[in-house]
């Protein structure tokens, strides 16, 4: 027995779209499926748009760091240059020879080591890894207006090129320097005072002032 050959044909919508069908209902009509919405031309450029400014946002902000770093890198490297440069080296001194730096004239009167530090009956300071070295010193202002001077001022640098920097001790008398305030002829002296260990030969070191742009050294060794 064979087969009848269907006779029904199904129909196509028409629409604006191309005439591929791609749905079918129950009654067997097929239709034709609309676009995606992502396939819209208006949707497809303003999605580009979107892309392309996230883009050019992401180039302009990495710009803008990279711009800043090397801004900051440059104000560094110029800073430190002008440091170098303001610091001029003056000659070398001997121990109790005088020198300028500015409108300050320094002195290194003696130098001596102390295991511990006394202030009257009450008060003593010790080094618990090392020693005291005390050197005296004597700073004349030869200038026109006050001179402020700070311990800071000055380091203590090793012939191996170590480099310390002077002790504050609390409560000590004005035979110690620490923060002076010169007005102009006046002469202070003291002791600065610098914690170090005890194999340093101060025979070997230098005493370094560095004031008003002008770095003194004075040899601590007295000489023959």
């Amino acid at each position: 027995m064979r087969a009848k050959k269907s006779t029904k044909s199904y129909q196509v919508k028409k629409t604006r779209y191309l005439k591929i069908p791609y749905l079918k209902d129950r009654k067997g009509v097929i239709y034709l499926q609309k676009r995606a919405f992502y396939l819209n031309i208006w949707f497809g450029l303003f999605l580009l748009t979107f892309i392309a400014f996230l883009i050019t946002l992401s180039l302009l902000r990495t710009s803008l760091i990279t711009n800043h770093s090397l801004k900051n890198k440059e104000q560094t490297t110029n800073l430190t240059a002008t440091k170098q440069q303001k610091v001029t080296a003056n000659k070398t001194l001997q121990l109790t020879e005088s020198g300028r730096a500015g409108d300050l004239e320094l002195t290194v009167n003696s130098v001596k080591s102390e295991s511990e530090i006394k202030e009257g009956n009450f008060k003593t300071y010790q080094s618990e890894n090392g020693i005291f070295a005390l050197i005296n010193v004597s700073l004349k202002n030869t200038g026109h207006s006050t001179a402020t001077i700070n311990v800071n001022d000055f380091k203590l640098v090793t012939d191996e090129k170590k480099e310390y920097m002077p002790s504050i001790l609390a409560g000590l008398t004005t035979k110690y320097i620490t923060f002076e305030s010169m007005n102009p002829d006046l002469t202070v002296s003291g002791f600065l005072v610098f914690e170090i260990p005890k194999t340093i030969d101060l025979a070997n070191a230098d005493l370094y002032f560095t004031y008003d742009g002008t770095l003194l050294t004075s040899h601590l060794k007295k000489s023959n």
